[in-house]
């Protein structure tokens, strides 16, 4: 979910009721606030801190209830988050991850109406939930701020990840999974090495466009692979058993994944 940074109501401990702010930032994953009295706030001096924000036209308040290293990867933060409702009650901003954790994770840019996210302008961040595609990316280590190994940038990794976990094969935002479905996702970039599984089989390419071939269906039951092929033109050719790993290279996959036939 997007939000625009308001932060005209912070109440941190230790801080004024009102926080002037001079400018809102997001490093990482972890808030970078510049106060009025030139003070440098993250994410950890935040901690009960009520901060207006704007989802999809609408001003909202949330509240920073914790914030904690990742064990999954310590490069980003966890931050318990509630929204407050209209009858004043504060409920968590996100669901539970399949790994127990309700946490979100602030990521500087614009979340797009199909799920992927877009370099956005100043003061858009993407309030990122670790139950959702785009925090089970960040989880796995396509972090769009970053760089690949060539120096080239990390966000249509990230995108291509978040298609291929929502199996969004035509890039259209139609996702074609259900939770709790067992997948592999493995590189060529230095993020995700490939392993053997020998429950797991290839199942599809993925730039951050959608699938580029499809070997499988990850559920048939929602998506055969001839409705596959035709859902997209450029899926055309580039299904069952000519979709192979060497094939998806060529094609242009930035990453791959594995998954029950």
């Amino acid at each position: 979910m997007t939000a625009a940074l308001l932060f005209d109501a912070c109440a941190g401990p230790g801080h004024p009721r009102r926080l002037d702010v001079s400018s809102a930032t997001v490093d990482g994953t972890s808030f970078h606030i510049i106060a009025a009295d030139g003070r440098t706030l993250h994410s950890e001096d935040l901690v009960g801190a009520v901060i207006g924000v704007r989802f999809h036209g609408s001003d909202r308040r949330v509240r920073i209830d914790s914030v904690r290293p990742d064990p999954a990867d310590p490069a980003l933060l966890l931050h318990a988050i509630s929204i407050e409702q209209p009858d004043g009650k504060w409920n968590p901003l996100c669901g539970v991850a399949p790994d127990g954790s309700r946490a979100a994770f602030p990521v500087s840019g614009r979340g797009l109406p199909d799920g992927t996210l877009a370099s956005g302008g100043a003061g858009d961040v993407e309030i990122v939930c670790t139950s959702g595609g785009q925090g089970k990316c960040l989880r796995l280590g396509y972090h769009p701020w970053a760089k690949q190994r060539d120096g080239s940038a990390m966000l249509p990794a990230f995108n291509a990840c978040v298609r291929m976990m929502r199996a969004d094969y035509a890039g259209s935002g139609t996702s074609e999974t259900r939770d709790g479905t067992l997948i592999y996702v493995f590189d060529e970039l230095g993020v995700r090495p490939r392993e053997p599984n020998q429950v797991l089989e290839f199942e599809a390419g993925w730039d951050e466009h959608g699938a580029v071939c499809v070997r499988h269906p990850r559920i048939r039951a929602l998506a055969s692979l001839d409705q596959i092929a035709a859902s997209s033109p450029r899926l055309k050719g580039h299904v069952g058993r000519s979709c192979t790993r060497e094939a998806a290279r060529a094609l242009g996959a930035l990453i791959y994944n594995s998954s029950r036939v």
